[in-house]
């Protein structure tokens, strides 16, 4: 009598079992994929950021700000406003490298004047030329890269590297009496952009940045942290002496 072969039905049963298992890690990273893209946001531009172009340190973990917020307060008067910042640090919606259809572009560059301190978001300078042109029959995409603090050599490295990949219709840069007169500076080597890519596993760029001790941006604003620290604090300009009489001038 001849032996009966089990090979075969046993051969399928792994098969099927190793496709099963297949399956089922599939649907795994599947699913953490779509999680840590729901989560984690990544900007088009991974190395352009409002702390390249700032002169201040901010309290907290802030080795670029994405997606964080602060807070400004007055003490003599008891006024206090919230800002805040999009994927790239500004005071904005997030920022698309392509043009929005049927829109003309308009770059906003300054210091606390342009971001808008105490005001609201639809009463910054960018904000309320977009409403006035909207009024007039004009559709404005108005880009608000206003920096609190920065001066004219932060001015024009923003401009340097923001017009190329933003590529604005126009640009705007707003200045005021403290961004006069101009120090000797030297402008550095141009940002060579670092683009993210939606091809790459979105677990990738977190853990990335967590090992190279970077913030890792979350899709809703952070805790406001404050824009000053007290006085006295490294973290404070005025509390340099020759910062703070150069405040007092004006």
């Amino acid at each position: 009598m001849g032996t009966k072969d089990n090979s075969r039905p046993s051969s399928a049963t792994s098969s099927r079992a190793a496709l099963f298992i297949l399956i089922i890690i599939s649907f795994l990273f599947v699913m953490q994929e779509l999680a840590f893209r729901l989560v984690f946001p990544v900007p088009e531009v991974m190395n352009f950021n409002r702390m390249e172009y700032s002169q201040l340190g901010f309290s907290g973990d802030t080795r670029y700000l994405q997606n964080a917020s602060f807070t400004w307060a007055s003490g003599p008067d008891g006024v206090e406003n919230t800002h805040a910042l999009n994927l790239y640090g500004f005071r904005d919606d997030d920022f698309c490298l392509k043009k929005k259809a049927g829109k003309e572009r308009v770059l906003f560059i300054g210091d606390s004047f342009t971001e808008g301190f105490m005001a609201s978001d639809g009463e910054t300078i960018p904000g309320y030329f977009a409403r006035l042109a909207a009024e007039d029959g004009s559709s404005i995409e108005a880009l608000n890269m206003g920096v609190a603090s920065s001066d004219m050599p932060e001015y024009l490295k923003l401009m340097r590297d923001a017009v190329p990949l933003f590529t604005p219709d126009d640009l705007i840069m707003v200045f005021y009496a403290n961004d006069f007169p101009v120090p000797p500076f030297a402008l550095g080597a141009a940002l060579t952009p670092e683009y993210s890519s939606n091809f790459v596993p979105r677990v990738y760029y977190v853990v990335k940045n967590m090992l190279a001790g970077k913030v890792v941006a979350r899709r809703w604003r952070a805790k406001p942290f404050p824009f000053f620290a007290a006085v006295p604090s490294p973290l404070n300009p005025l509390s340099n002496e020759e910062y703070a009489a150069k405040v007092r001038r004006f």
